[in-house]
């Protein structure tokens, strides 16, 4: 698993890569199920978009850092069984999941950090696999 984050640096940029995320994350995915063959979970990546382009000077971090907690709390909301999201949530596997979202490119410790503890705070079942 894992989590990466793309920031390009110009709007051509931006459009270049937008153009080409899916085909990213399916080869980053693959490669991962390659790599990690005899475990039965296999590999995923996840694989975000950040338009840092029109931000004030000296921020881009900060949007990182935020792009890197809304991305966890959106999927916390999916994954995270609760009586406000039990209806509204369509579960086709049948069974728990654990997701893990390691670092990789511009995911920082400090992003891993925060990760784990907000998966404690909202009661995910394993937090530290998170």
């Amino acid at each position: 698993g894992g989590l990466r984050l793309v920031a390009p640096e110009s709007s051509e940029e931006l459009a270049l890569e937008s153009a080409r995320q899916y085909d990213e994350c399916y080869g980053l995915a693959f490669a991962q199920q390659l790599k990690n063959k005899d475990i039965p979970e296999g590999g995923s990546k996840a694989v975000c978009l950040i338009d840092t382009n029109n931000i004030l000077h000296g921020t881009r971090d900060y949007v990182l850092h935020k792009s890197v907690k809304a991305m966890t709390d959106s999927i916390l909301d999916l994954v995270v069984d609760t009586k406000e999201n039990r209806d509204a949530i369509v579960d086709y596997f049948g069974k728990r999941e654990v997701l893990y979202l390691g670092p990789d490119g511009n995911v920082t410790p400090e992003d891993i950090n925060w990760i784990i503890k907000q998966a404690d705070r909202r009661e995910y079942e394993t937090p530290d696999a998170f």
